[in-house]
């Protein structure tokens, strides 16, 4: 795998904070849509903090350890149990819309962006007593990422332990 969902550490959100600035400058982007991803990440990074209900995370290419994806994931107390959900993926500037049709190549880094959001959420649950990963398909594109999500990990074989449908817009991944 290419990518991986992991915490920030302070070194490693200051390297993004900036990497995603100055892409965000040199594509000519408005800069305070990714101000706004920062400055709402920052808030959400102290893991220890159990009372809160929602964590940013990271998705780092594994080869050069740059921040691709800030992950919203919010953990809902349900029972003795709990649901995680990966509410949104929000992709560094260099997935730019126009980049993505320029470079298909870029589309297939999308898909699995997405795949270490899910699959790094699935190793969440040890930390937050969850047995079911909840990701919702807000429109018609999100839902045929979702599609694709749900083909490639029912192919991993690492992902064993997994029960993975689609219920209406919803792809749901429960631990077994």
């Amino acid at each position: 795998m290419k990518y991986t969902l992991s915490g920030f550490t302070v070194d490693s959100f200051q390297s993004a904070k900036q990497q995603w600035i100055d892409n965000a400058i040199s594509n000519n982007l408005p800069i305070t849509d990714y101000e706004k991803i920062i400055e709402w990440a920052e808030k959400r990074i102290d893991y220890g903090n159990k009372s809160s209900d929602s964590y940013a995370y990271g998705i780092f290419c594994d080869k050069t350890q740059v921040c691709v994806a800030v992950v919203d994931i919010v953990y809902t107390k349900r029972g003795n149990d709990g649901w995680l959900k990966m509410l949104t993926v929000n992709l560094a500037p260099d997935f730019i819309t126009s980049e993505l049709e320029a470079k298909p190549i870029k589309l297939e880094d999308v898909l699995y962006i997405y795949i270490a959001a899910a699959i790094g959420t699935i190793k969440l649950t040890s930390n937050h007593k969850a047995r079911t990963i909840k990701l919702y398909g807000r429109n018609d594109p999100m839902l045929s990422l979702l599609v694709a999500m749900k083909t490639q990990l029912s192919n991993d074989q690492d992902l064993l332990k997994i029960s993975i449908s689609l219920e209406g817009r919803w792809l749901v991944i429960t631990t077994t």
